[in-house]
Parts: structure tokens; sequence; C-alpha cells
């Protein structure tokens, strides 16, 4: 079993929720941020006339293709930390940003995982959720612990996986469809 760190990225955290990636998002939403450059020249040219250049097409273009560009990483991310914050809060869980980087400085991308209150109450969530699923079961979480054996951090750091279980198991939203209702 690979050892966790406890830093994640949001890549990470996506694909471990089955949501989509930004990878994803940018290939479903090429045609339209094409279709607002495409726009963008066309009013260009409008506005501009006979004075309309080659460079001033490629500056409306560029600029209404960037804004939609950041339009779709806004509310992509923001979807995202929805679901994957409400999964990670479901188990006693919270994400802290560990560095901002240069090319999104608005939006955190790494992260750190820590416990809400305590590495012992996040494992006796995950527990729970796992006992929920009935692959394995433990009756306490001495039980759940002395499995690895793990410390309670070590228990929380590498069952992270059977977090997108909890809403099969108790009937909640998975992290893909809070994603999705986010999204709108």
């Amino acid at each position: 079993m690979e050892k966790h760190t406890g830093k994640i990225d949001l890549e990470s955290l996506c694909k471990l929720f089955k949501i989509p990636t930004l990878e994803d998002v940018i290939e479903e939403n090429t045609d339209y941020v094409a279709e607002c450059g495409a726009s963008a020249v066309e009013e260009y040219r409008a506005d501009a006339g006979e004075e309309a250049t080659a460079e001033g097409e490629d500056e409306a273009r560029e600029k209404w293709e960037q804004a939609a560009s950041n339009e779709i990483f806004h509310n992509w991310h923001n979807a995202a930390m929805a679901a994957i914050e409400k999964v990670f809060a479901d188990h006693g869980l919270t994400l802290e940003p560990v560095r901002v980087r240069r090319k999104i400085p608005d939006r955190p991308w790494d992260f750190r995982i820590r416990p809400v209150e305590s590495w012992i109450d996040a494992a006796d969530k995950i527990r729970d959720t796992v006992n929920g699923v009935g692959m394995f079961y433990a009756a306490t979480l001495k039980v759940f612990l002395d499995s690895g054996p793990y410390t309670a951090r070590q228990a929380v750091l590498s069952h992270l996986p059977w977090m997108q279980q909890r809403a099969e198991v108790y009937g909640d939203r998975s992290a893909a469809r809070i994603y999705e209702s986010a999204w709108r």
C-alpha cells in the first residue's frame, strides 16, 4: 500500500472523487472558447469597420478566449472544491492550501489534509464509511487501527479512496452530483 504524505493536489482529488479534471473540462469546452473568440472578431470588425486590422482581430480573439477560459476555470474550480470539501467535511477533514501556483494566483491547487477535530475523530468517521460498504467491518476504532496497524493519521490517509463511497452507503449526494449541481 502506498504511503500517503498528507499533501495532495486538486487534480488528484478530482480523480479520487471521480469528477472531471481541469484537462477534461478544457477539452469539453474547446468549441465554446473558440466561439467566444469568433464572436469577438465579428464584433471587432463591426465596430472598427474599414479600420479593422489582423492585429486587432487577434487581440479581440485572444482577449475573449482568455476571458472564456478564465470563466470555465473558475466555475470548474468552485464546483470541484464544493464537492470535495463536502466529502472531506463528512469525514471530519479539511483541506489547507499549501501554496498558490503562479499561473492561478486566486485559487488554491495544492493542499495538506488536516483533521477538523482530531485524527482519531476522522479515522472513526472513515471507519464508519468502510463499515457501511460491507467489504470489511471493524466494530471499534481500535480494531480498525489494529488492522494496519495504523496510527489514526495513517488510517485516514490510507483509506482516502473509501470516502467517495459514503454517498452510496448513506444515501447522500455523491461528489460527482455535488460538482454537477455547483457547476450550473
